[in-house]
């Protein structure tokens, strides 16, 4: 079993490749709408890469995380 470092960085890892090609299309003039789609699929793997992360050290520290519905927020 990989250990928490080693899951940190596989997630730092993703969250650079992911980072990069934000980077290489960020001074395009003109993005079509299937650029922009992946843009937001980018920035959403950047969220989860960070939520994996964050996750992951809670868990090492014996901490539980409510898993919480998202029927939840429908009552809002």
């Amino acid at each position: 079993m990989a250990s928490l470092r080693e899951k940190v960085n596989v997630e730092m890892e993703n969250i650079s490749i992911v980072l990069e090609e934000l980077e290489n299309i960020k001074d395009k003039p003109a993005k079509a709408p299937v650029e922009l789609a992946g843009i937001g699929t980018f920035l959403h793997n950047i969220y989860n890469g960070i939520e994996n992360i964050l996750k992951q050290a809670l868990g090492s520290k014996g901490i539980q995380i409510p898993n919480v519905s998202y029927d939840f927020f429908l009552y809002f």
